[in-house]
């Protein structure tokens, strides 16, 4: 039961981290390269919960990755933990699955005449986050069966080029996260950018009572007040910081 707790949060923070680090490289993507047919602009607003995501879950996936270590370095038959197998190759299925998905998606566009720079470079972050973790969990797994017949202590460590990929890994989610916080700003920026949006919503309010009432009138209302009855959907007509 310990062992599935902890394979199961790992796994579970993995594919929040994964996910959401691809949200927000969409994002940064759409805001270096504004696509004209699509009418929705880059918001800074649509980063706050992947930014969120990515703050608790990568960390927490770290920390779990350091506890399974830390049982196995104690218990190397723990390494051989089939729930840790099950959802590995659950992951890599799901991997491979993404993965093929993705080139489908890019061949169909290069065929269609749609491969633009914006829909390159999102299919190409779908692939780099995809393989790899496809190319480290399938690693893993080789590492353990080799180590089913190494007695050596040197050959369960870490290759060179498996640390710098942490490392690497591990660097492109803090400044995706650090660039991500000064897109965003800071919640009163946001607190702002919120009144701002309830400042137009009931202006279109106001702007719909207003043809309603001509249609039934064929006048315009002599004050604001008059367009508070229930017909003519008005939620405010006042400012809603200042009143």
């Amino acid at each position: 039961a310990r062992e599935a707790f902890l394979y199961l949060i790992s796994f579970i923070a993995l594919y929040i981290t994964a996910f959401s680090f691809g949200a927000l490289v969409f994002a940064f993507i759409s805001k270096a390269f504004p696509d004209p047919l699509h009418f929705s602009g880059f918001s800074s607003r649509g980063l706050t919960t992947s930014l969120a995501a990515l703050i608790i879950a990568f960390p927490l996936y770290l920390f779990m990755a350091r506890l399974i270590g830390k049982a196995a370095a104690k218990d190397p038959e723990r390494r051989q933990s089939k729930v840790g197998k099950w959802l590995t190759y659950l992951t890599l299925v799901i991997a491979a699955g993404i993965i093929i998905g993705d080139l489908i998606t890019v061949l169909s566009s290069l065929l269609g005449g749609e491969l633009t720079t914006r829909f390159t470079l999102k299919a190409f972050t779908i692939l780099v986050i995809a393989g790899s973790i496809f190319g480290y969990y399938l690693w893993s797994l080789q590492r353990e069966e080799r180590e089913k017949d190494e007695k050596n202590a040197a050959a369960k460590q870490k290759p060179v080029g498996v640390r710098i990929f942490i490392g690497a890994v591990v660097t492109s989610i803090a400044l995706a996260v650090v660039y991500g916080l000064t897109l965003v700003g800071t919640p009163a920026s946001q607190r702002l950018i919120q009144f701002d949006e309830r400042r137009v919503s009931d202006l279109r309010n106001i702007v719909f009572a207003i043809d309603s009432y001509w249609e039934q009138h064929e006048a315009l209302p002599e004050q604001l007040e008059d367009l508070k009855d229930s017909r003519y959907y008005i939620q405010s007509i006042a400012d809603p910081g200042t009143g």
